[in-house]
């Protein structure tokens, strides 16, 4: 159909792309900005990377340039949950980094497409979709992530919660990582990791 267009009118190739890239987005597909990349790729290295060892992050947190978040600031991102919390105030790639003192991270991305970077995680990731559930505009869902181990060790298993928003005019997405050993503790029924 789109060649037919192309010869009827003579359409020339830019006007065609346009025509393609227009017609792709409004079908909903989204592409991945280095935006969403970088934030699951923060994700992955900070929470995924140290889920057994959570405590290490905050000796890697000034090297990123990350600001702690005031004690009385803080109940913000982590409501009761003792914990830490950092900000990064990149112009152009802001996000909150928490880990509760029971050993869950999370990152929260307001700014970029909640879609778009659950899509980066769910193509690079081995994963089982383990519950969904609309909380009015929200979506909170719940996967089952496996992951090998950079340096040989036992793969990594983790629960993560992934929050986004159905409203087309609200970005963000937050990333919460919960270790196998607080999941089974706090009683959650885990199948067979994937």
């Amino acid at each position: 159909m789109m060649l037919d267009l192309l010869i009827e009118d003579q359409m020339t190739f830019t006007e065609v792309a346009v025509i393609t890239l227009l017609s792709v987005a409004m079908n909903g597909i989204a592409f991945a900005g280095p935006e969403e990349e970088t934030i699951l790729a923060t994700f992955e290295a900070l929470c995924l990377e140290h889920i057994n060892d959570p405590g290490s992050i905050a000796t890697i947190t000034p090297r990123m340039g990350l600001i702690a978040v005031p004690d009385d600031k803080k109940v913000e991102f982590l409501g009761s949950q003792p914990g830490r919390a950092w900000i990064n105030l990149d112009r152009t790639n802001r996000y909150i980094l928490t880990i509760t003192d029971e050993g869950s991270c999370g990152v929260l991305a307001p700014y970029v497409s909640g879609a778009t970077t659950l899509a980066l995680l769910l193509q690079n990731s081995r994963g089982t979709q383990l519950d969904t559930e609309r909380i009015g505009s929200e979506i909170q869902s719940v996967y089952a992530i496996t992951r090998p181990d950079r340096f040989g060790k036992a793969d990594i298993h983790a629960l993560v919660l992934i929050t986004t928003s159905n409203l087309q005019s609200v970005d963000g997405i937050q990333l919460t990582a919960i270790p196998e050993s607080l999941a089974r503790k706090q009683g959650t029924t885990i199948p067979d990791w994937p």
